[in-house]
């Protein structure tokens, strides 16, 4: 075991000499070698082991060492804040005293659920945590009294048969169970017949009701007029129908012939630049050595009849109009290949957007909770640590139709505190079309969940959105700063069957919308 990782509580002068040489913690069990330095006995052991470390640390396995024992009672005597201070313990003491006393029965020590929600909380809260905030506790529902986890308590009130329900026709309450026998038997409402207007109950109980309206020659004639309506809404959608085919038809007429100008057009780029080619290699330069070889057959002439003064430009311009000349040529073939390869990464950009949206807009929820499959795992993960796509997002959900837009960022390399060392989920708020309608800041309790395959135990962490914090105000761009669990779990996990099987691993968000009002 390392030194103490514990804080002296106020100044003390000597405590660079009472660290370890090697942990560069406070000394545990104080050791001092022949050329004086000073390391944990664990460390000093775990350092003889290993050549290397051994080496780097500049020691000799061989030479004497021997407790150092003025040291060990320094140290005891060192006056420290409890280990849990960052928890909100005010313990301060000598280091003794913590070890051997406090540290065993802290309340603000934090230690694991029990119930498997993964989540670490202070001894003296851990009760109350277990009794009543914990989603994986056993509770009894409170219309049916079936035993169920607390998590799973908002889907189970949903088909409780004997929660209250509101009949939606009269608004009468009732429990869930009894709905069908009352639509059938006792509902109040008044409905209007389909085809002759005549005010009727919902109800069998009730006179005149559908089935009384309907009896004897009522029915033949009601059977008139749903053939009429149906012949009615057949033409509708007859109409319809060959307007979409028609809209269709355009469509992919005009695909076709855009498709057939791009083809067309890259066939005309392609032998332009290989007449280009063999006019640069050939042709180009043949003909600028006969010009040249003209241009300098006159020049003789002129200075035989011309003894001073000769100009010089004609053949200056003439070999600068031929570069010119390749030049422009060169430099508009160069604009097309510029113009159609940026017409087509505009294109498949268009594309891939539009199956984004397609898969999005397929696996999208709408009540808060979301499932996210992720497959090729080991890619994935491969890909975060050699730096090329460090994090991966869900499709976006939502808390309802009108409700907050999210989605879930995972980094299965890790990130910040948790780089290179655990995976690392966040919640992240997204910017969407209602907005303008609901409440901010956003504080509804989060549970970010990594599902266990085999049904034992689901890795669990929850939070309560921070107000102030800016990942939870309204967004301004598309997406707000992620927020959540840079430690979810140790990476290791990722090489767990229970939780990545055949290379796939899921991931589930829960938000709690029992207080959310959606316009």
């Amino acid at each position: 075991m390392p030194g103490y990782d514990l804080k002296v509580n106020g100044e003390y002068a000597r405590i660079e000499s009472l660290e370890c040489s090697s942990c560069r913690l406070i000394l545990r069990d104080a050791i001092q070698n022949e050329e004086g330095q000073r390391f944990c006995k664990s460390c000093w052991e775990e350092a003889i082991s290993s050549g290397s470390k051994a080496q780097k640390l500049g020691i000799d396995p061989s030479e004497e060492i021997h407790p150092d024992i003025a040291v060990r009672r320094e140290i005891y005597r060192l006056p420290v804040l409890c280990e849990n201070y960052e928890n909100g313990c005010e313990w301060t003491g000598k280091l003794q005293d913590h070890e051997h006393d406090h540290k065993a029965i802290c309340e603000y020590k934090t230690m694991r659920c029990t119930l498997g929600c993964g989540k670490r909380i202070p001894l003296g809260k851990l009760r109350k945590h277990e009794q009543e905030e914990c989603p994986f506790r056993k509770i009894d529902c409170r219309h049916c009294r079936s035993e169920l986890l607390a998590g799973d308590y908002n889907d189970h009130i949903l088909n409780c048969p004997n929660a209250p329900y509101t009949c939606g026709h009269c608004h009468t309450e009732m429990p869930r169970s009894e709905m069908d026998s009352h639509i059938l038997l006792n509902c109040r409402e008044q409905l209007s017949c389909f085809g002759c207007d005549q005010q009727i109950h919902r109800s069998l109980a009730k006179h005149p009701n559908p089935i009384n309206h309907l009896e004897r020659d009522q029915l033949f004639v009601h059977l008139q007029m749903l053939g009429l309506a149906i012949k009615k809404t057949q033409t509708q959608l007859n109409v319809e129908l060959k307007e979409i085919r028609k809209e269709l038809k355009e469509f992919t007429e005009s695909t076709s012939i855009f498709r057939d100008n791009m083809i067309d057009e890259s066939s005309s780029l392609t032998k332009q630049v290989k007449k280009l080619e063999e006019r640069l290699k050939g042709e180009p330069s043949n003909q600028i050595i006969l010009e040249l070889q003209e241009s300098v057959k006159l020049l003789a002439e002129r200075v035989s009849k011309v003894e001073s003064g000769a100009s010089y430009r004609p053949l200056n311009q003439g070999f600068d109009d031929m570069s010119t000349s390749d030049s422009k040529m060169g430099g508009s073939v160069e604009h097309k290949l510029a113009e159609q390869e940026r017409t087509s990464g505009m294109l498949k950009v268009h594309l891939s957007e539009l199956e984004l949206q397609l898969q999005a807009s397929l696996a999208s929820t709408y009540n808060g909770s979301f499932l996210w499959r992720i497959p090729d795992v080991k890619r994935r993960k491969r890909d975060a640590i050699e730096g090329k796509i460090t994090s991966i997002y869900s499709p976006p959900f939502y808390t309802g139709r009108n409700g907050y837009k999210m989605c879930i960022r995972a980094y299965l390399n890790g990130d910040g505190i948790g780089y290179n060392t655990h995976l690392s989920i966040f919640f992240v708020l997204m910017k969407g079309e209602y907005d303008p309608l609901l409440k901010w800041p956003f504080d509804y309790k989060v549970s970010l969940i990594m599902v266990d395959q085999d049904h034992k135990r689901h890795i669990v962490q929850t939070f309560k959105p921070s107000p102030s914090s800016s990942s939870f105000q309204r967004p301004k761009s598309d997406m707000n700063i992620a927020s959540g669990c840079p430690k979810f779990a140790e990476l290791k996990i990722l090489d767990n069957e229970s939780y990545v099987k055949e290379d796939v691993m899921y991931v589930k968000a829960i938000v709690d919308t029992t207080r959310i009002f959606h316009p």
